[in-house]
């Protein structure tokens, strides 16, 4: 939290005396004065928070183009996340839904899911 530290305007007010040989003498006082303010941190509330990152590789090959020496790939995608969920199976739709997203569609596309639509 950022907020002001110091500084602004100061009320003075008060009573002063005086003694010595001559007699006494007293009175009062009172006014302002005005510093520039300055500023800083005022608090802080502690957060932490873990960030976890996941990675699924996916590579089909077409067995009817496909030999032992040439494989063909027929579908490929690669996903990657991050977010606070520590549990595979939390992120598991949201990433094979990414992962699927293009199936049996030619070229390459990147594709962003919101986690809200299919985190469980």
């Amino acid at each position: 939290m950022f907020g002001q530290t110091g500084g602004g305007t100061t009320y003075h007010s008060g009573t002063a005396s005086a003694f010595g040989t001559g007699g006494s003498a007293w009175g009062t006082y009172s006014g302002t004065s005005y510093t520039p303010p300055t500023y800083g941190v005022t608090g802080y509330v502690p957060y932490s928070r873990a960030e976890h990152d996941r990675y699924f590789w996916l590579k089909m090959y077409d067995v009817k183009r496909s030999t032992k020496e040439n494989l063909v790939a027929a579908y490929e995608a690669t996903v990657t996340s991050s977010g606070a969920a520590s549990n595979f199976a939390i992120v598991a739709e949201c990433i094979f839904d990414a992962a699927f997203h293009n199936f049996f569609k030619n070229g390459a596309e990147r594709v962003v899911i919101n986690g809200d639509k299919c985190m469980r």
